[in-house]
């Protein structure tokens, strides 16, 4: 074989390669992706069920991993604003329910509550710390 055919073998065995790594690398992220897909579930899974047995510290914790996770979950934004508003952390219900409100599907529920919040604050009935 020439040397400009070895070359051009060697060079073709590269791109092979470099190919074959691309390829590993995208399903290494792809996987990573699932199994984080996956953990966030079972976090929400997790912060539901909590929420439903009116546990709520516990959910606010694990509502709070689910929005740092994924801050699009509108309705974990949501809970976690009246979890904290059943635990007395005002301020912190406050501005979860404005991240609420920044979605569509729970908007209108989240600024009901914000106006029964300011109301009950304007009210004397609760106080923030």
């Amino acid at each position: 074989m020439p040397w400009h055919e070895a070359g051009r073998a060697l060079q073709d065995g590269s791109r092979s390669l470099a190919t074959l790594t691309m390829h590993i690398a995208a399903l290494a992220a792809l996987t990573l992706l699932l199994l984080a897909q996956r953990g966030a579930a079972s976090d929400l899974d997790r912060a539901e069920r909590l929420f439903a047995s009116e546990r709520w510290d516990a959910a606010a914790h694990a509502y709070e991993r689910v929005t740092a996770s994924d801050p699009s979950q509108a309705r974990a934004w949501f809970k976690l604003g009246y979890a904290y508003l059943r635990l007395g952390a005002y301020g912190s219900a406050r501005t979860a329910y404005e991240r609420a409100a920044e979605f569509e599907d729970v908007r209108d529920a989240a600024l009901h509550n914000l106006d029964r919040l300011d109301a009950l604050l304007e009210s004397g009935a609760i106080r923030t710390s």
